[in-house]
Parts: C-alpha cells; structure tokens; sequence
C-alpha cells in the first residue's frame, strides 16, 4: 500500500479510532468493533473497506497489518508526542499477557527468545523436582491436545506460531514447580502453615495456565475468545487425563 493509500484511510476520525482500537487494545471482533465505534454495520463496512491493507480479518478477528502499525506510528506522530503507544518488551508475556502474546505472534526475536527460554526453565526444574511423567502430563500433552483441538474443532492448519508460543504459557508450571518444591520455605516467608499453602498452589497455577494458554491460542492461531477458551479447556483437561494415567503429579491442570 503507497502513502496516498495510508492518508486516505486517516482521513476519517472513525477509521482513526480504528487503527487506535486495534494497536492499542490488540485484535477484535467485528461485534466489538461496533460498540467502540457506535456505527451501524452497514457503516462500518464502510470504513474497513476504505482501510484494506490496514487491517486483515483472520477467523472473525480484525488486527493490524505491517502497514496497519506503520499507518498507527504516522497518526500518533502527527498527533504529537508519544502518547497511547505502547513500548513492546518480553517482559509483557508477565505482566500483560495479551500484548505480550500478539508481539509473540508476530515472531519477533526477542519474544521468541524469551518464550523459548520460559519453556526450557519450566521443564529442566520440573523434571528435577517431579520427574517425566508430570512434564508430560502439565507441558507436552496440553500442547498436543490443543493442536489437536484446533485441527479437528477449528480446521486450524498452522502451528507454527502456536509452537513458538506455547513455551510462554509455561511460566505458570515453572513458578508452581517451585512453589511445590519450596513450600515449606514459601509459607515461612508468608507466616502461614505448609498445609495451607499446599491445596492453594494448584488452584493458582490452573487458572494462570488456563488464561495463558487461551490467550495464546487466540493470537498465535488466530482465533476467537470463544474458540480460544474451547481449545484451552481441551488442552487442559484432555492433558489431565492423561497425567492420571501417567501418575504424575497435577501442578497447572487442577
């Protein structure tokens, strides 16, 4: 798309807050897109036609193109000043999931890096502390079941980007691991009794496992909310299943 492409799709406050919804707040459904910006449908479809080359609709979910970001860099530069835009850091895959996540999709190298790293630790320490069946069971049959999941439910047939991710959603296992393996250590530090602490860090390590590996599914493969929840429930209790056959111990899978 040439530069005269770009400024006509600026030219319109409504396409503006577009392009700010989508940099800003990361990608969203047609339906979504409709109560920010208050238009009918049939206006709306205006607007996104005029942004073609901005924005690219994959699985019902609008995200920004290369050019989208170049396109939300030049307004926000004419806007002045650096407000509203977000500087991208690994460190988002911790404390802000969903950004950290869609720069991760995008394959940029220090995320990649940083996800790839995430992985290996989790692994090395709960091999050490629990042995190969409960990595299998916690790590590598929640990433089959959910690949599977995608493929059968969802006709997803890129995976890439969802192995390259999926190391990422196992800070929860690395931090449970060590959790476990220092719970008498964590409930001094905390002033409470080992026997407290013990039934708690299962719960937690569920629901954050959960809600990374669903965010996740939903940037690297491009789907849904609803889509995203479905495949990390499979992944999650199909991984369960599993685990109990296997005798190992259930540290993010409930």
């Amino acid at each position: 798309m040439d530069e005269d492409r770009i400024f006509q799709a600026l030219a319109h406050r409504t396409r503006r807050i577009i392009l700010r919804t989508l940099a800003e707040e990361g990608p969203q459904t047609y339906t979504s897109l409709l109560k920010r910006t208050g238009l009918t449908t049939g206006t709306l479809n205006h607007h996104l036609e005029k942004m073609k080359g901005l924005i690219v609709s994959n699985r019902g979910m609008y995200e920004l193109t290369d050019e989208g970001w170049r396109a939300y860099r030049a307004m926000v530069a004419v806007e002045g000043g650096s407000g509203g835009v977000r500087v991208s850091s690994p460190v988002d895959l911790i404390i802000r999931p969903s950004w950290g996540f869609e720069n991760l999709a995008r394959m940029g190298p220090s995320f990649v890096a940083t996800s790839l790293l995430i992985g290996l630790l989790a692994i090395v320490v709960t091999l050490r502390f629990f042995g190969a069946s409960t990595v299998l069971g916690n790590a590598l049959f929640p990433l089959v079941f959910s690949l599977l999941g995608a493929r059968i439910g969802y006709n997803v047939r890129e995976y890439l980007r969802f192995l390259v991710s999926f190391p990422a959603t196992l800070l929860p296992l690395l931090l449970t691991s060590l959790a476990f393996a220092y719970s008498k250590q964590l409930a001094s530090l905390l002033g409470v009794s080992k026997d407290v602490i013990l039934p708690v860090i299962p719960k937690i390590g569920l629901v954050w496992f959960f809600y990374m590996l669903m965010t996740c599914a939903r940037h690297s493969l491009r789907l849904n909310p609803n889509e995203s929840f479905v495949i990390a429930a499979v992944g999650i209790f199909a991984g369960r299943v599993v685990l109990d056959s296997l005798g190992g111990v259930s540290l993010v899978l409930g």
